[in-house]
């Protein structure tokens, strides 16, 4: 299982596509998506929530310690940390299966 963690500040305006593409890309692999926020004044986790597996907040982490609480919070045996603004491609697809072979 892949687990995307994805830590966040104020990326409503990304989030969405970013969540969209792992979704598309990754459909039929067994994955769960986790977003990590940094205690947003946008709309980041409420949209995140919509979309994603798992939505963690805690407003005093580093981008270090957002990735560290995602990772304890997932299940899969693989952990991809992905930032807000980086939509995914066929070619991380090729990638994936390539690795879960």
């Amino acid at each position: 299982m892949l687990s995307m963690i994805i830590p966040t500040l104020n990326e409503c305006s990304r989030i969405r596509s970013t969540i969209l593409s792992i979704r598309e890309v990754l459909n039929g692999l067994s994955h769960e998506i986790i977003v990590v926020d940094n205690g947003s004044t946008d709309d980041t986790v409420c949209l995140s929530r919509e979309l994603a597996d798992l939505v963690l907040v805690d407003d005093s982490a580093t981008i270090g310690g957002l990735r560290n609480i995602g990772a304890k919070a997932s299940k899969g045996n693989i952990l991809i940390f992905n930032d807000a603004d980086v939509l995914f491609t066929w070619e991380w697809r090729s990638e994936f299966d390539r690795v879960s072979e």
